[in-house]
């Protein structure tokens, strides 16, 4: 059977996604230009505080761009269609050991 999204919630999409890449900020992107901060002398180095911004900038640049993201798609929609998938409903699956 094959289906489409019609639509995509813009604020609940880019709201979980934002927080998503923030955390990435935090565990990947962080200690990274932290440690590169260090090894840069100080007379060539940005201001250590730019990358405790680095989740925030995240979180703002992720959150805007889903949000424009889901409205474009909602706004297509209704001009060219939705993503469409096909499922298939499976038989159920016996518990007996």
């Amino acid at each position: 059977m094959k289906q489409q999204i019609k639509h995509f919630s813009p604020h609940q999409n880019s709201k979980v996604i934002a927080i998503l890449m923030a955390f990435v900020a935090v565990i990947f992107a962080m200690p990274f230009f932290m440690v590169m901060s260090l090894l840069i002398p100080a007379e060539h180095r940005a201001n250590l505080w730019l990358v405790f911004l680095l989740p925030a900038i995240y979180f703002v640049v992720g959150y805007c761009c889903v949000m424009a993201s889901c409205w474009f798609y909602n706004y297509m929609y209704w001009r060219v269609g939705g993503i469409e998938y096909e499922v298939e409903e499976l038989p159920a699956m016996d518990t007996k050991i």
